[in-house]
């Protein structure tokens, strides 16, 4: 059955490449100037340029691959790898849109990715573009959304008095198979266990005390940027959210979105960020994974998760839930200087998990 699939796989995508070519010969062979018409030879070096594109395009097959398993660092991705397996930026392996692009699967030989097609041409420079892949190349952590590559293309394309200049910028990450995790924290049918719960918070304080060690701050964390694996791992999306902050640098101006502002902290309402904007943003996130809303009482939710764990509960359970309410709580203080840091947050998890039922 691999086999066969192995054997779809090729000769579906070697003919997305020779679709193309025979095309374009098509177009030049039946051009009205018989002068700009291929000869046979022409017309066979085409043929065989495209046979050569298709072996060196698995040889980037194989590289992805190795990028992937976390043998090889991520690199720079041809746009014809990137047309190749995505069946050419097909409406049938589109998976996602946002403000920000349009997100493709991408199919290797046995496994797939995600292919974020930018939208943003305006107010989002080269240099911007740059800085983006150079955070995302530094943040490699299992609680991270993997950042496997990148293209920069431009191509000319005819207009009406002249030639312009068509930019492409694309993106390439693992593919997540559950989705965001505002689908789980807003649909009551999808309804989480704890322990799931439990790992998933765990899994985003692991993740944002990572990007905050490598100064790295958000600033718009949120349930719809944070994506699970096939096994609940949660993994927090930094594409379009982070700035890498220098030295002694401890905020930034950034713009007011609307769909952040129910995860923004209070002073962020200034047009400012810090790494506490991102503690704040935690505190909500937690409660909705422990409530389904964004606020709570913390007496309310340990009664709550007592009757939901009925007979399995037990001290360590409900000691983790208190511990998550408190920590939820700590993180939306008004006042930034009386939020933990996540060193704080992780060092509470970490003493948590290290007592016993005896100890509790």
């Amino acid at each position: 059955m691999l086999e066969e699939q192995i054997i779809a796989y090729v000769l579906r995508r070697h003919g997305l490449i020779g679709t193309r070519v025979c095309a374009e010969i098509r177009r030049a062979c039946i051009g009205d100037d018989p002068d700009k018409r291929p000869d046979m030879r022409c017309i066979i070096e085409m043929l065989d340029e495209a046979e050569n594109n298709v072996d060196a395009l698995y040889v980037e097959l194989d590289v992805m691959e190795r990028i992937l398993e976390g043998s090889k660092k991520p690199s720079i991705l041809s746009h014809q790898l990137l047309l190749f397996i995505t069946g050419i930026f097909s409406r049938e392996q589109e998976i996602g849109r946002s403000e920000y692009a349009i997100t493709y699967r991408g199919i290797l030989r046995q496994r797939s990715v995600a292919v974020k097609r930018l939208l943003m041409t305006i107010g989002f420079n080269d240099q911007m573009f740059q800085n983006q892949i150079k955070t995302m190349t530094l943040a490699q952590h299992k609680n991270i959304v993997q950042f496997l590559g990148y293209c920069s293309y431009t191509q000319q394309e005819a207009g009406e008095f002249d030639m312009a200049d068509m930019r492409e910028r694309l993106l390439c990450f693992e593919d997540l198979s559950n989705g965001s995790l505002d689908r789980y924290v807003s649909d009551a049918s999808l309804g989480l266990e704890w322990s799931v719960r439990y790992q998933i918070i765990m899994g985003i304080c692991e993740g944002l005390h990572y990007l905050h060690r490598k100064k790295i701050v958000l600033g718009e964390l949120r349930t719809t940027n944070i994506l699970l694996d096939d096994k609940m791992v949660p993994k927090i999306d930094i594409f379009c959210l982070s700035r890498c902050f220098v030295e002694h640098q401890s905020r930034a101006i950034a713009p007011i979105k609307m769909e952040s502002m129910g995860y923004m902290a209070p002073e962020a309402f200034a047009g400012f960020i810090t790494f506490m904007s991102d503690i704040y943003s935690l505190g909500i996130i937690i409660t909705e994974i422990l409530t389904e809303r964004k606020d709570l009482a913390k007496e309310n939710v340990l009664e709550s998760w007592r009757t939901k764990l009925g007979t399995s509960s037990t001290d360590v359970l409900l000691e983790q839930v208190r511990v998550c309410a408190e920590i939820s709580m700590a993180c939306k203080n008004p006042n930034p200087e009386r939020r933990p840091d996540m060193q704080r947050i992780i060092k509470m998890l970490d003493e948590t998990e290290s007592k016993g039922p005896a100890e509790q």
